[in-house]
């Protein structure tokens, strides 16, 4: 990196270059670094696909709802945890708030 860049763009890609540049191959030295976000395009795959078939939601609480719950799911998947036991669990640490309404 001899060459310093002329335009200000230019500046300011390599100015936030040498921040990171310590982390950049982060994943050859540690092994537990994966060297690429695909578990996260794979937990967003879903939604994009919802929402081209559906061709988006009616409502900010529908898609609100819809994100949550995607949320949801896929984080207890993460941790060896069935939908069915995240929902159960979201749901009944919530239900005191419902009988009081």
């Amino acid at each position: 990196m001899n060459l310093k860049p002329q335009s200000p763009d230019g500046q300011q890609f390599f100015r936030h270059y040498l921040t990171i540049e310590k982390h950049l191959l982060l994943f050859l030295d540690n092994e537990t670094v994966p060297p690429t976000n695909h578990s996260s395009e794979q937990a967003l795959r879903w939604s994009v696909v919802f929402r081209k078939v559906t061709h988006g939601f009616c409502s900010d609480w529908g898609a609100e709802l819809f994100a949550q719950v995607r949320s949801l799911v896929n984080t207890a998947r993460r941790q060896s945890i069935s939908a069915f036991q995240a929902i159960s669990h979201a749901l009944a640490s919530h239900q005191s708030n419902w009988l009081l309404s």
